[in-house]
């Protein structure tokens, strides 16, 4: 059975007709997933990252920045050093578990794929933070007040 269109539509309707049909107490407790609370100043805008740990946009940058790094890091020490290691650990290959020369192997793919998935939270997450911060922003003075 395949997807069409019309399914998608449907189950569109069906999510809205859900979402309608929640109480007040269920629509705040799915926020609550997403923000532990939000001021008028945007640097203290706090969401729960997993619906977990509240962190802050400045927390959650530096956390963003060192992962980054630590994976960049990675990356290169196993470009320097692996082919090298790679042939050590191969001669002696009765004291090294099976699985460490494929997991060196494939370890560049596993650090794309990581940097893959952080770029990905990333974008969520700041879309998240933007959103909070035009939602607790002040409006601006109206034209007609003047």
């Amino acid at each position: 059975m395949g997807f069409s269109a019309g399914g998608c539509e449907s189950l569109g309707d069906r999510l809205k007709t859900t979402a309608q049909a929640d109480s007040p107490s269920t629509q705040q407790a799915r926020q609550l997933v997403i923000i532990m609370h939000a001021t008028s100043n945007p640097e203290t805008i706090q969401i729960r990252l997993y619906g977990l740990i509240p962190i802050s946009r400045r927390t959650y940058a530096f956390q963003l920045v060192f992962s980054l790094g630590l994976m960049m890091a990675l990356a290169g020490g196993w470009w320097l050093v692996w082919g090298d290691l790679r042939d050590r650990l191969k001669e002696s290959m009765a004291e090294v578990p099976a699985w460490i020369i494929p997991f060196g192997n494939a370890l560049p793919w596993i650090l794309l794929t990581a940097l893959l998935l952080q770029l990905l939270e990333a974008w969520i997450v700041w879309r998240c933070f933007a959103h909070w911060t035009t939602r607790t922003s002040p409006a601006p003075p109206s034209e007609a007040s003047t």
